[in-house]
């Protein structure tokens, strides 16, 4: 939504400067996973981490609220195109909460009772270290593109979320979108960087790009990929 943005790419690191005529803030944004040569178990960290770097060069005190938005995918297969968003018939008991410690403050995202050993078992969360922060459990469970709209309305109304705790899962077909945000107030010359976290816990991951054929009838597709094991 913004007019202009830059990219700048030195692995494992993405830079993206953005411009606009109209937002009051300079905004950038560093995304990178874990990576450490030869260390396996680190590089293979399930982490993204999105470090927004906000600067006000007004001359007056702007407050603002940066929120991450993230669907509730567990039951998703990684394959089917989901042409309706959040709806699809992969959905449903999938569950956003609120989770709140001393350092964090976040969205654990889950589907209790799912089976076990589903492809698409596992979990999510979304986290910060920011110590102001709003949420929505869930955007409202409607038709159309009503969610949008309200979560749109609801966030310019007075820059915050909802602050519901809620914890009920969404219905059969459907899975939820979660928001989390930071509220920031920044005086002029300000520089502020704030730090999104997303994790997740996906162990059932199946091998659907192949090889077809690793030796003559032995195929690699539709197998669950395990680590192997630890030999002292």
């Amino acid at each position: 939504r913004l007019e202009e943005a830059t990219f700048r790419g030195m692995y494992p690191i993405a830079e993206i400067t953005f411009t606009d005529g109209v937002l009051p803030l300079e905004a950038g944004l560093e995304a990178f996973t874990p990576f450490a040569p030869f260390d396996d178990r680190t590089s293979g960290m399930p982490v993204a981490v999105f470090l927004w770097r906000l600067h006000n060069g007004t001359p007056h005190r702007v407050e603002a609220t940066l929120v991450y938005s993230q669907l509730n995918p567990i039951g998703y297969d990684g394959v089917e195109v989901l042409r309706r968003g959040r709806r699809h018939p992969m959905f449903g008991g999938n569950l956003n909460r609120r989770s709140s410690e001393e350092a964090l403050r976040g969205l654990q995202m889950s589907r209790p009772g799912f089976d076990r050993d589903h492809p698409g078992a596992g979990t999510l969360a979304v986290a910060t270290t920011w110590p102001e922060a709003t949420f929505s459990e869930h955007w409202e469970r409607s038709g159309w593109f009503d969610d949008i709209q309200n979560f749109w309305d609801d966030l310019r109304a007075d820059g915050r979320l909802s602050d519901s705790v809620e914890g009920t899962p969404s219905p059969a077909g459907e899975t939820d979108v979660g928001s989390l945000g930071a509220l920031l107030r920044l005086e002029p010359g300000a520089t502020v960087e704030i730090p999104f976290v997303l994790t997740w816990h996906l162990p059932n991951l199946v091998n659907y790009w192949g090889p077809f054929e690793t030796l003559p009838g032995q195929s690699v597709v539709g197998q669950r990929l395990e680590r192997p094991p630890v030999v002292d």
